[in-house]
């Protein structure tokens, strides 16, 4: 009786929430279904140390069924500066220093821990052990989100034997299959109860009031939450915010602004397919999970892109082209009016419901990805 082979998997992206979760829904996706988890041995998490990939990682550890043994392994690495000047040129020679360091690190954990795949999703913590594996001509697997690659992708998809991207024409020889998301997200708008219950979704006398959803995203979510305050969004709206760990400050002046606002801390993958669910209109960055998750459900996304970016400009361009999404520019100085002629203009604006096949949305580009990680 042959012995099925089990493998040694690598999965390696940090930095943002655009690089983590990816990973954590093709994990939590692997664990769901017996026929990938039983093909691989041992899943180690690359990133950076005291992370929130490490963190996301560990909360797997505990959460996983099927998955034989998930590891979290940091690797030393450093990020290239592009800006100009003495103390930034210090900073790259320090980074470049680790980075070589991170190399020898993961050459070293490659050989010692027999690894089979690799499989990249960008950010700088990455990028060792994909130069390492190249060196040692390992399986290498890239998975690019946005519309205009990072540079660690760039590079990666020189190495890698198969590359994947969210958008056509991204990089050479790719893969077009979308955005890996997470399988929690669907919804049938019901479920959990008792969070359906805190949504506490009101109408407006007879007139069912327009669903708002405020999302900022891992980097910059204060500076986009001070303008939805100052612009003020009307009674004639349920506002749903992610306030987040590092946005806790700006609870006690939404409540005040905003008395008709519901502020969440954190949610699960599966009460952001809820929130989504029920919202007609979401204020976003241009972070592509965010986006084509909203867009499972049919929303209006008024997108504001992160300024100091490379790629969030271009992934709002997309949206806007594609579905009629609108762009807010944050250094504009009219940016508090623009929004709040915007809330004004939306303040009755439902989403049409479509019957576009969420789960085969969702579950697609994991599916794509992870046939090719066990074919020969």
């Amino acid at each position: 009786m042959k012995i099925e082979k089990k493998y040694n998997i690598i999965l390696a992206g940090g930095g943002t929430g655009g690089h983590v979760f990816p990973i954590q829904s093709l994990i939590e996706y692997i664990d769901k279904n017996p026929n990938y988890a039983k093909k691989c041995k041992n899943i180690y998490r690359v990133g950076t140390k005291n992370s929130l990939e490490q963190e996301r990682c560990e909360h797997l550890q505990t959460s996983c069924k099927n998955i034989e043994t998930l590891h979290f392994k940091s690797i030393l690495s450093g990020k290239f500066r592009r800006e100009r000047g003495f103390v930034p040129l210090l900073k790259n020679i320090r980074d470049m220093i680790q980075f070589g360091l991170g190399v020898i690190q993961a050459m070293g954990f490659l050989l010692t821990h027999k690894i089979d795949i690799i499989f990249c999703k960008g950010g700088y913590a990455a990028l060792p052990i994909v130069i390492a594996g190249k060196i040692f001509g390992k399986k290498i697997l890239v998975h690019e989100s946005d519309t205009k690659p990072g540079l660690v992708n760039k590079i990666a998809a020189k190495c890698a034997r198969k590359v994947f991207t969210g958008f056509d024409n991204v990089l050479a020889g790719a893969e077009t299959v979308g955005q890996i998301l997470s399988d929690n997200l669907y919804s049938d708008g019901k479920t959990p109860k008792d969070f359906v219950k805190k949504l506490a979704i009101h109408q407006q006398g007879n007139k069912i009031k327009t669903n708002l959803l405020l999302i900022g995203g891992s980097q910059g979510a204060k500076t986009l939450y001070e303008a939805v305050i100052s612009a003020n969004p009307g009674p004639e709206y349920n506002i749903f915010v992610i306030l987040g760990k590092e946005n806790q400050a700006l609870r006690t002046l939404f409540q005040q602004k905003l008395p008709h606002v519901k502020l969440f801390d954190f949610v699960s993958q599966q009460e952001m397919g809820t929130l989504l669910y029920h919202t007609d209109i979401a204020i976003t960055r241009a972070g592509t999970t965010s986006l084509a998750e909203q867009k499972l459900y049919g929303i209006k996304s008024i997108i504001v892109a992160i300024p100091w970016t490379h790629d969030q400009s271009t992934n709002a361009k997309y949206y806007v082209n594609k579905y009629q999404d609108i762009s807010l520019n944050q250094k504009s100085s009219n940016f508090v009016e623009e929004m709040a002629k915007l809330l004004e203009h939306y303040k009755d604006f439902k989403k049409e419901v479509d019957s576009v096949d969420i789960v085969s949305n969702i579950t697609s580009a994991k599916e794509k990805i992870l046939v090719s990680f066990f074919e020969g």
